[in-house]
């Protein structure tokens, strides 16, 4: 697990969008801050007016819910923005999991099925998988329709840069 601060976020997120990594958010509407991997992939949809150039998916209530989907759109290459539960970070602080970090935990996200068993499931079907977990730290996760004032704001930073970055790389006039 690498800690992200705003200039190594940018640089993670460019490396994913530029290799076409599928946008994969995961959360939980009712929950208060479990929902913020959901807002990252709504705010950058709605601010890029739904064209993208990538796929995106939104696994409302756990991974397992796409399953379906995930599987028949062949995604085999995933960023995944979900919310975390870590006593050694703070709220809002944001994180970076690869593939090999996900299968040793088995209770990281805030969602009953671990990660890593629907990510077995799922390599079953369309063979290994190139993923990476960006984790926002939760500090509420009580029934409710509101982000706390760490987690909006790291939401905030990951759309803004979200934004940017797709507007280059699938938009970019400058490509040969």
């Amino acid at each position: 697990m690498k800690k992200l601060d705003i200039n190594n976020l940018y640089e993670v997120l460019r490396n994913f969008v530029s290799m076409r990594y599928s946008l994969v958010c995961i959360g939980t509407e009712l929950r208060n801050d479990d929902r913020a991997g959901l807002e990252i992939c709504r705010r950058v949809l709605s601010r890029l007016n739904r064209r993208i150039c990538i796929p995106v998916i939104e696994c409302i209530y756990g991974l397992e819910n796409c399953v379906d989907e995930i599987i028949e759109m062949k995604m085999n290459k995933m960023l995944i923005f979900d919310a975390i539960v870590s006593s050694e970070l703070l709220p809002g602080d944001i994180v970076l999991l690869n593939i090999d970090e996900l299968m040793d935990y088995d209770v990281l996200t805030t969602h009953y099925i671990p990660m890593n068993r629907i990510l077995d499931i799922i390599s079953n079907y369309i063979g290994k998988l190139q993923i990476a977990v960006i984790g926002i730290n939760v500090k509420d996760l009580d029934i409710g329709f509101r982000l706390s004032d760490d987690i909006e704001k790291s939401v905030r930073i990951i759309v803004d840069a979200l934004v940017e970055i797709i507007s280059e790389v699938c938009y970019s006039k400058s490509k040969s």
